[in-house]
């Protein structure tokens, strides 16, 4: 790796940067963080103030899952920029006066109606009442109205959020809550509580926004005499979503002030390493929102036996990894000693089908370093000395590095199985991406490569071709790793006792199909009951391949590198039609002059398809391929003469002998 100082020396404490993020660092990271980040709730201080819109940066991202968590938000932020709108039509609403008929008892109070009294200054009553006219203020006008529809729209909205998900000792649900106490009171106000019965039926009608243009026509005509805080409130209405979505567009939304930069960088990191994992075993199983980050992973990937978990601010004990290693216990005190545990911040922990769970320790450092982290890395080879011994040690720091990312490798000579990087990134840079996918790269280094091709499936499962070129490469890799895996002594074995099996089978065969052979019936016969036979029947179904490749090849059928089976087995299938057509024409002379029984050949294609169909492309698709299956297929591969490797090598024997075999 590369750095632009001297690696050698870990950099002590002076040379380095308090940590914070720059405005323009912070709008970025958290537009990139979004889908993680707005489900993030923190309890403590009061540190929530209005920030400019959110946006999502990616239409893969799982926005119907976090709509309400950003909802929530912007309608805090609503709630702080309506009360004092309001608050300013109060001060000064519009009314108009309103003469109404009463009676006043005992004495006159208020301006006697003539005419009605005289009419009944005869009637007798105790005590003496006198018809009289008050005129009094009323405030259900348009713009009244529209100011107490934009209070209840935005508690209507309130009351739709699902506060029982909201953790009870949040800064947000503490929020939340006083807002809903203050629009309330904003509409026990008179002025208000008039118009609540109308403004009520314009949001049942869906009419606010014919209500919005009625106010906008009075203001323009002069006849409200607050313009300015009815057109703000104007305003305001026409701006605001009722329907809400994810990504608030030019509103605002209540977050953290900047001193929740630090945890801000934790959750983008955490972001990019999903999003940079995902690339690499495709869409998790299964997800968690961050406010339910005590209950299990946020994120669990699921493939070919093995299953990769990214796990934040969980603590050593918690991992299920084996317990801290440390304990401790006050000096003269008869109290039993505690785990000594830790909490890193970012934990990927890769399990495979024996169950044996391996962790990845992640910790994410606001801070800015002329070199290498050395502080930071100590901290987790710190965490490593807590781990059981028998574990692998594998790690990596995340560092702040504007202008200028680089990253570093460590590795340990006398543990093999260690490894830490540093990675210093830069929000803005290009890079960032290839850094993170470094740190994918490391936390799932442990799931086999095949597994990872067979997690991300066909590039288009509807298409038949697509699934065979899968198949194909699923079988290539897999192949490939038994036989890295396999030592001398297992493949000499798993030889001598196919070849008891296969007998002149076997001496047909040329060295490089033998090893295939033996190294798939090795691993296969050495897997548990509950562990994936993928991989070994795979191997058979190549070591069938091959004999069929080799003799087209000697035949002279011209094959690419990315020629599936399928392909191979339909150009046969047509050679050994009774009238073939003149692609085929070549290959079927060559079986016609070697003497090979046409019709028995197409029948032995046919259960190649089978076998293609039945076993070889539900191998490569299998979580985890069951031992049953594994013996259901070995069985029509090798056991017996009727089984399909021997049928295909004595139908594929030229006159010549076995040499265009082996």
């Amino acid at each position: 790796m590369t750095s632009g100082a001297d690696p050698s020396s870990p950099s002590d404490d002076d040379d380095s940067v308090s940590g914070s993020l720059t405005a323009a660092e912070r709008r970025h990271v958290v537009a990139q963080a979004l889908p993680m980040l707005a489900s993030y709730f923190a309890a403590g201080v009061d540190s929530l103030q209005s920030e400019n819109a959110v946006a999502s940066t990616s239409s893969e991202d799982p926005l119907d899952e976090i709509a309400w968590l950003v909802r929530l938000r912007v309608l805090l932020a609503a709630a702080e920029k309506i009360d004092p709108l309001v608050q300013q039509i109060l001060r000064r609403s519009s009314f108009r006066y309103q003469r109404a008929a009463d009676v006043s008892a005992g004495l006159i109070r208020g301006r006697l109606d003539t005419v009605k009294y005289l009419r009944s200054r005869h009637e007798i009553s105790a005590p003496r009442t006198f018809p009289i006219i008050e005129t009094r203020r009323r405030h259900d006008l348009p713009e009244n109205t529209l100011a107490t529809a934009a209070v209840v729209l935005l508690l209507n909205e309130i009351r739709r959020i699902p506060l029982e998900r909201v953790p009870d000792n949040s800064i947000e649900l503490r929020r939340v809550r006083q807002a809903a106490t203050r629009l309330r009171r904003l509409l026990s106000h008179q002025t208000l509580s008039e118009c609540l019965e109308h403004a009520e039926g314009v949001l049942r009608r869906r009419e606010i926004r014919d209500l919005v243009a009625t106010v906008q026509r009075r203001i323009e005509a002069g006849h409200i005499p607050n313009p300015e805080a009815y057109g703000a409130i104007a305003e305001w209405v026409e701006d605001f979503d009722i329907g809400g979505a994810a990504s608030p567009g030019d509103l605002e939304w209540l977050f953290y002030d900047n001193r929740f930069d630090t945890r801000l960088f934790e959750v983008w990191a955490l972001r990019l390493l999903a999003s940079a994992i995902s690339h690499r075993l495709g869409s998790p199983d299964t997800t968690r929102l961050l406010l339910e980050r005590s209950s299990g992973p946020i994120a669990t990937w699921r493939t070919a036996g093995y299953s990769v978990e990214l796990w934040f601010q969980a603590g050593l004990g918690r991992l299920n990894v084996g317990g801290p290693s440390w304990e401790y216990v006050e000096v003269d005190s008869e109290e039993d000693p505690q785990s000594f545990g830790g909490i890193p911040d970012i934990t990927v922990v890769v399990e495979d089908a024996a169950g044996v769970r391996t962790p990845v320790l992640i910790d994410p450092k606001l801070r800015q370093r002329a070199s290498i982290p050395g502080s930071e890395l100590y901290k987790i080879l710190g965490y490593f000395g807590n781990l059981p011994a028998s574990l692998p040690k594998r790690g990596a720091i995340v560092f702040h590095c504007p202008g200028q990312p680089r990253s570093y490798r460590l590795t340990s000579g006398s543990d093999l199985e260690a490894e830490l990087l540093a990675i210093g990134v830069d929000p803005f840079d290009e890079m960032t991406g290839t850094q993170f996918e470094l740190l994918a790269v490391l936390a799932t280094e442990l799931v086999p490569k095949s597994a990872i091709v067979r997690s991300r499936g066909p590039a288009d499962p509807s298409n038949a071709e697509s699934v065979e070129e899968w198949a194909n490469e699923c079988q290539r890799v897999a192949v490939a790793e038994m036989e890295a895996s396999i030592d001398q002594d297992s493949l000499e074995r798993a030889t001598k006792n196919l070849r008891s099996n296969l007998l002149e089978t076997w001496e047909l065969l040329d060295q490089p199909t033998r090893r295939m052979l033996a190294t798939a019936e090795h691993f296969g016969s050495s897997a548990t009951q509950d562990m994936d036979h993928s991989g070994p029947l795979l191997g058979l179904a190549a070591g069938c391949e091959r004999v069929l490749r080799l003799h087209a090849a000697a035949a002279g059928v011209l094959l690419d590198s990315k020629s599936t089976l399928g392909r191979l087995l339909r150009q046969y299938r047509e050679a050994c039609e009774v009238v073939p057509g003149r692609e085929a024409l070549p290959l079927n002379g060559v079986l016609r002059s070697a003497g090979v029984n046409l019709a028995e050949m197409r029948a032995l294609i046919d259960e190649m398809f089978r076998l293609n169909k039945r076993y070889r492309i539900p191998a490569a698709h299998a979580d985890v391929l069951e031992e049953d299956d594994w013996i259901r297929g070995r069985a029509l591969i090798l056991v017996g003469d009727r089984s399909l490797l021997t049928r295909l090598v004595r139908s594929l024997q030229s006159s010549g002998g076995p040499q265009q075999l082996a």
